[in-house]
Formats: structure tokens, C-alpha cells, sequence
């Protein structure tokens, strides 16, 4: 998955997981800032990424998400479980977890096997 893929979904999840409206996430390894706006909620997902100009977009069928990342074309699913979001990449055909902890995500992308940890901040 693409990092600004990743840092989209580390912001969805985050947002699902908490229930907490948020307006950007930290990337703890390169210490910079995105911004982000627009509606999670478990019936739709439309979230503008302010920093690349691009939009991620979805709505649920079945209990999963089918989402496209508009800024490079790439579908993803995105299932809510357990604290968790998982899914998968269908460009790479990887899978992905996060999970929440307080306003910590952790990001497990098993195309390349990074763990990727983001702040997400209100």
C-alpha cells in the first residue's frame, strides 16, 4: 500500500474506532503532520486528504467497505472488527490491520511488512 494510502486509512480508523471527529495524523517515523476532512461514519466513508488533493471514498456492502483511493485509482476493502480495521489492498492483493489505542493507530501493511504508528489529532 502506498504511504499516503496508509496514512488515509490509519485516519479512518482511527475515526471509526473512537468515534472522535479528528482533522489530521501525525506519522510518528517521519514526524510530519497530514491534514484530513470529510465524513467516517459506518454507513459512509468520504474523506478528503488536504496535504495530496485527493479523496478516499466508500460505502459498505455486506458488512466491508469497497473503497477507492481517487488520488492513484487503488481499491481497498475495509472490515470493522474486534478495536480493529482490516482489509485489504486489492492493487497488491495484501492484507492490513489497525488498530487504536487512545489516539495511537498501529498499521500493520504486509506488502512490505511495515508497521507504521500514527497520532491521530482532533
Amino acid at each position: 500500500m502506498k504511504a499516503p494510502t496508509r496514512r488515509a486509512i490509519a485516519y479512518i480508523a482511527g475515526r471509526l474506532l473512537t468515534g472522535r471527529d479528528a482533522s489530521s495524523v501525525f506519522d510518528v517515523e517521519t514526524a510530519d503532520m497530514f491534514m484530513f476532512s470529510g465524513t467516517v461514519s459506518a454507513t459512509d466513508i468520504n474523506v478528503f486528504d488536504v496535504d495530496r488533493g485527493g479523496f478516499v471514498i466508500g460505502s459498505p456492502t455486506s458488512g466491508e467497505f469497497s473503497l477507492c483511493d481517487l488520488d492513484d485509482s487503488s481499491f481497498l476493502t475495509l472490515r470493522i472488527g474486534d478495536g480493529k480495521v482490516e482489509g485489504v489492498d486489492l492493487e497488491s492483493g495484501a492484507p492490513y490491520e489497525a488498530t487504536v489505542q487512545g489516539d495511537t493507530v498501529t498499521l500493520f501493511d504486509s506488502e512490505d511488512g511495515s508497521l507504521c504508528i500514527y497520532t491521530v489529532c482532533r
